[in-house]
């Protein structure tokens, strides 16, 4: 085994330093592999998918700044008419084209076969990001064998830096580990399987659910669920900019049992995303009744969204605001 190519070149520390590639700002930095996990029903899926959306389209995540480029979703676990609702409730359009998403694709990532041919997609679409979704359905390997783990996660931080790309993958969690107000520590042993999983990331991010995370509320026969998750950091590299434990709201309308549209969003950077719906949507009343149409005009919001629909139903929900006979939202209490 020649190790030539893994060798340090000294000459790289004379070299002024460099800011680091961030595709995310301050969170993922290009060649680096991310670890997500959590239990089942943390909103994984979810929220690794509203990133390679926000990848392909340029906008921001979670109160971060995303550089635009191409993404590449390996999607393992969920069917084609349930990741077709999901992916078009959170944004997705049928013209961007820099998502390219592999849907229940029959691959086995411990067969050189395999890997093969995902590295010729990598080749093909040219991702700044890749998701694997998830680790138990695409290894093939047993989790909790460390030298096998180990292997796995080496060939998958290969792909990264000879690409110059992030991967996420996502993983489940030990039932043992998983509790409500768990420490660092605790999520950072949660991890299901071997040691390997975290030990070979270069951040790893634990998703939980807090105590009483569901939140319901019902707006002109529209339902509209608001999930509360939170992010903890037990292990991250130097390049991180992380502030901690963050609280994520991964937020649904439904009309008739049918996904409208979906959210996700973070409660903890509000200095980096618009107010909340909810406080611009008090702003525009005070100037008087509004009908629906125009309440999300002056708040520029989507009348369709997850965000208006959640802010008016807390209002009303609140007392704060009330509907008039003709249907206008004005605020409780002031003269109309």
């Amino acid at each position: 085994m020649n190790l030539d190519r893994w060798r340090l070149d000294l000459a790289l520390l004379e070299q002024p330093p460099a800011p680091p590639d961030y595709l995310v700002d301050g969170l993922a930095e290009r060649g680096s592999v991310i670890l997500l996990t959590g239990d089942a029903g943390t909103a994984k899926s979810f929220i690794a998918a509203d990133l390679s959306i926000a990848v392909a389209q340029g906008r921001p995540w979670l109160g971060r700044d995303v550089k635009q480029g191409r993404a590449l979703y390996v999607g393992a676990e969920n069917s084609l008419r349930l990741t077709v609702r999901r992916l078009r409730a959170l944004g997705l359009r049928g013209t961007d084209k820099a998502l390219c998403y592999l849907c229940r694709p029959p691959i086995i990532l411990c067969d050189p076969e395999h890997r093969r041919a995902l590295r010729d997609e990598v080749e093909r679409h040219r991702p700044d990001l890749m998701v694997l979704d998830s680790a138990m359905s695409l290894s093939g390997i047993d989790p909790n064998d460390n030298a096998a783990v180990a292997e796995w996660m080496g060939w998958v931080r290969q792909l990264a830096e000879d690409h110059d790309l992030v991967v996420i993958v996502l993983h489940h969690e030990s039932k043992s580990h998983v509790s409500t107000n768990r420490s660092t520590g605790a999520a950072a042993k949660a991890a299901l399987g071997a040691m390997s999983w975290r030990g070979q990331a270069d951040l790893h991010i634990a998703v939980e659910l807090p105590q009483n995370p569901r939140e319901r509320a019902t707006v002109d026969g529209d339902v509209v669920d608001r999930w509360r998750v939170r992010f903890r950091l037990p292990k991250e590299r130097e390049f991180t900019d992380s502030e901690g434990d963050e609280d994520v709201v991964v937020e649904s309308v439904k009309r008739d049992g049918v996904l409208l549209a979906m959210e996700v969003r973070s409660e903890v950077r509000q200095g980096y995303r618009k107010p909340r719906a909810r406080a611009r949507i008090v702003e525009a009343l005070r100037a008087g009744p509004l009908s629906r149409s125009q309440l999300a005009a002056a708040v520029e919001l989507s009348e369709g969204g997850g965000g208006f629909k959640s802010g008016v139903a807390e209002l009303l929900r609140d007392g704060q605001a009330t509907t008039l006979d003709d249907g206008r939202v004005a605020l409780a209490g002031v003269p109309t």
